[in-house]
């Protein structure tokens, strides 16, 4: 039980990275689009 809940906690703090990077990377385009 706890390996599994260890798995699902990484999953979720990988999805938060992810989702941060896309934020990023959408705000970087964003600004270019400005230019």
């Amino acid at each position: 039980r706890d390996v599994t809940e260890k798995i699902k906690v990484s999953k979720d703090e990988d999805a938060g990275a992810l989702q941060q990077e896309l934020v990023k990377l959408t705000e970087a385009y964003t600004a270019l689009e400005k230019q």
